[in-house]
């Protein structure tokens, strides 16, 4: 029977060629972007799931209260806070904390300079808490002693050739000698943690134990625990190690513990202090109900055009019943038919997929891989989607056809009954109203994508570049090297900063000197920088002054602050203010006019920057146009002479700025593809009700042309139909659309204002496109002969 079904299904697609490239074309366009936003979603969905016992492994996050400061949530906590619960909770079955402490080390490697970001430095026990495979040494004790260290095997490679041939020799970093006793495999993708090194934290100075939540710290909870009973010890804890630290004597200083589960990090941290920039839930929700909406597109295409051609098949499902087949028995073949032509348009829709990806992924800025499906999560999803893609498809066709009357449809007439054409009309609503949707939360969130892009952010971020993690010998040097570069006939003007825009700062709390913190104090960001980084920046004084490059007074004891900071201070008269901040005492000297320091999500908070002279891990230089390379040359060129080791990392300031918005350029990429797509599957699906609508409809056009019918008065009859059904979508699609994109916006601190033309334009493009095939299909059925078509009766 399979073989005769088989049979029928080829000499069907034989005998409708056009119909059969349209069906599988539409489902494999449907399945084929469904296939990569899956593959997107699955790598998304895999964060740190590779690590043994994931599922019982918690990081701490820290939300600070100070004074009248706003709390502020941290993926780290205090030092202490770990051995606290490993020791004394018995929920707890493993414990470790990592955290960076160098910026810009000096690096030698066997005597020679060299260059390494990313040293963390941990407990021991790290890689047995977290199961990263080795290529070499032992993990349970390759920090077991000080003064070992632990390397990526991408960096032993760049260190020694080959990377065993690192094992057991010698990384100085800052002059302290470390042993390398053990390569790591280089760290997935799909992890939250980013890292190079790691050594033992008892190679730090006390100093960063004692102080601040500074420490990335993770528990491992035995199985059946409460985090949320965990986490009310460990609140009880955190205020006991406040109350007995003197560091915070006279402080109103609150502290609220809470536990997430690591492989929850990546989609649902995305905090100051992140090791690297995590995903997004929100984003998963809206790629996930993309995938659905284009699949459920393309199924209804596939079904508008199977009952648009079901007229060239109800004398065979006659036959088939005079022959005694059942109902049941066609339901089967049909449905059977719909398996196979799913079969065809997955396999091409992988197809699509392969070729595709790479595109894909370059517009994602991710690595995409068939291989995500040939996990167990990756099969259940593809079985998942090619059953519900071969049921739907298939089973109102099989109703609706094996309902025909078998001495109606023999004797050539008709089939009647208004139910499957509403069906149909509901279908094409409903298609009409997704790619609306679609459609319309592209145009805001594009719109909003390139607000956050081109709106002032309160500096010149043209011609800045960054000179990003200089070697300790340069910003040891760094008035020098300043001035080395100035002498380059392209750059105008260079300052310094420990800050790199889109990156972490110093968050402290604020008073005016002598007044009560905990009552009048604020917590600020706090910057580091020199006498020219305002002058690079093109910042602006609203009043004061700014640092003096020769004020020894200024240094680590004058402030400048934001409005925003003056205004949650209360003063009126800020110049000449004595501030304290964190043990640094000094006059307000100026006001900076409010900028964005950080990314248009939020609103823009107090920040204070303190002066310094040297020290500085990043310069920002303002250049002319012209040849980077050449430019990137002499910048090397000149920092040599302070460091024959220099390797360049240079970043421009109008990159780093829109790397902040990666999330919403996914986001919008993966719209525009989405909604190209169920444009043009619903435009598919026009055409299918089209083609139905003229073969049912035929002899009434043959009756309406003898009785002087003109083609303009056609042409409105079957237009006013999709007129109809456009207008019914519009008004289903457009408040669903303003409670997404509204809700979306709402992510903002500076957002657009809803335009309604971002609403009513997609409606009057698809009404447009869609009467225009609608009429291309009824002008040939126009042309027609009326006599041919009114013989029978």
């Amino acid at each position: 029977m399979l073989i005769h079904y088989i049979k029928t299904i080829f000499r069907t697609l034989r005998k409708q060629k056009l119909n059969a490239v349209i069906n599988i074309l539409g489902l494999s366009l449907g399945l084929g972007i469904t296939l990569l936003i899956w593959i997107f979603l699955l790598q998304e969905l895999s964060y740190d799931r590779f690590f043994d016992d994931h599922d019982r492994i918690y990081r701490i996050h820290s939300t600070l209260q100070a004074g009248q400061g706003e709390p502020q949530t941290l993926p780290s906590s205090f030092f202490s806070l770990g051995e606290t619960a490993l020791r004394e909770f018995p929920e707890v079955e493993g414990m470790t904390r990592l955290t960076p402490y160098y910026t810009s080390p000096a690096i030698f490697f066997e005597d020679q300079a060299t260059t390494l970001q990313g040293i963390l430095f941990a407990d021991s026990v790290f890689f047995e808490l977290f199961s990263l495979p080795f290529l070499a040494g032992d993990p349970v004790r390759a920090l077991a002693h000080p003064n070992t260290i632990v390397l990526s095997k991408q960096t032993a490679t760049r260190l020694a050739g080959d990377p065993l041939d690192a094992m057991h020799r010698t990384l100085t970093v800052q002059g302290q000698n470390y042993e390398i006793t053990g390569i790591f495999e280089d760290l997935p993708e799909n992890t939250h943690f980013r890292f190079n090194a790691i050594s033992n934290h008892i190679n730090l100075p006390e100093q960063i134990k004692a102080s601040g939540a500074n420490f990335y710290t993770y528990l491992k909870l035995m199985p059946g625990t409460e985090p949320k009973a965990l986490e009310e010890k460990l609140d009880q804890a955190a205020a006991e190690f406040i109350r007995t630290n003197p560091l915070y004597d006279g402080l109103e200083f609150h502290v609220s513990i809470s536990l997430m589960k690591v492989s929850d990090i990546h989609l649902h941290s995305n905090l100051v202090w992140e090791m690297k920039d995590n995903g997004n839930w929100r984003n998963v929700v809206i790629f996930a109900l993309l995938s659905a909406f284009i699949l459920f597109v393309a199924i209804i295409n596939f079904v508008n055009l199977s009952t648009a051609r079901s007229m060239l098949r109800s004398k065979e499902i006659g036959v088939r019943k005079m022959a005694g087949a059942s109902r049941g028995m066609l339901v089967r073949q049909i449905m059977t038919e719909s398996l196979l032509i799913t079969l065809l348009s997955f396999m091409a829709a992988i197809v699509l997929t392969e070729v595709f990806s790479a595109y894909f992924a370059d517009s994602l800025g991710t690595n995409l891989s068939l291989s995500a499906f040939f996990s167990l999560r990756g099969l259940f999803v593809m079985i998942g989607v090619f059953l519900i893609t071969s049921i739907l498809s298939g089973l109102y066709p099989a109703f609706y056809l094996s309902s025909f009357d078998p001495v109606t449809t023999l004797k050539g007439e008709v089939v009647k009954g208004t139910r499957g054409q509403l069906f149909r009309r509901v279908l094409v609503v409903f298609q009409f109203a997704i790619t609306l949707f679609v459609i319309s939360s592209l145009l805001v969130i594009g719109a909003q994508t390139r607000y956050m892009q081109t709106r002032d952010p309160g500096f010149d971020k043209e011609g800045v570049m960054i000179l990003q993690n200089l070697p300790g010998r340069v910003w040891q040097s760094f008035p020098a090297a300043r001035a080395r570069l100035e002498t380059i006939p392209r750059i105008i003007s260079a300052g310094g900063a420990n800050y790199r825009y889109g990156g972490s700062n110093r968050i402290d709390l604020i008073a005016e000197a002598g007044a009560d913190k905990s009552a009048a104090g604020i917590t600020v960001d706090v910057i580091t920088v020199d006498h020219r980084f305002m002058e690079v920046m093109g910042l602006e004084l609203a009043e004061g002054r700014n640092f003096h490059d020769d004020s020894e007074m200024d240094v680590q004891s004058a402030f400048i602050l934001n409005e925003t900071a003056v205004n949650a201070l209360g003063f009126e008269e800020p110049i000449g203010k004595q501030l304290d901040l964190f043990n640094i005492q000094g006059p307000l000297i100026g006001v900076v006019q409010d900028f964005n320091l950080k990314s248009m999500h939020q609103s823009i908070e107090p920040m204070a920057m303190v002066y310094a002279q040297t020290g500085f891990p990043h310069m920002y230089i303002r250049v002319m146009p012209g040849d980077f390379g050449s430019l990137e040359a002499d910048i090397t060129e000149a920092l040599r002479e302070f460091d024959p080791a220099y390797i360049p990392d240079i970043l421009f300031l109008d990159d780093a700025m829109a790397m902040l918005y990666q999330s919403e350029r996914q986001t919008t990429r993966l719209l525009s593809a989405g909604a190209l797509l169920a444009f043009i599957i619903s435009l598919l699906g026009v055409y299918g009700l089209a083609a139905f609508s003229a073969e049912r409809r035929v002899k009434e056009m043959g009756i309406r042309i003898v009785l002087g019918a003109s083609v303009t008065n056609l042409l409105w009859v079957f237009n006013r139909e999709s007129v109809f059904l456009a207008g019914i979508s519009m008004l289903i699609a457009w408040p669903l659309t303003w409670v997404f994109v509204n809700n979306w916006l709402g992510n903002f601190a500076y957002r657009v204002t809803i335009n309604p033309l971002w609403f009513l334009l997609p409606g009057l493009a698809i009404l447009l496109v869609s009467s225009l095939i609608i009429s291309l299909q009824a002008w040939l059925a126009a042309r027609e002969n009326p006599v041919e078509s009114l013989r029978s009766e």
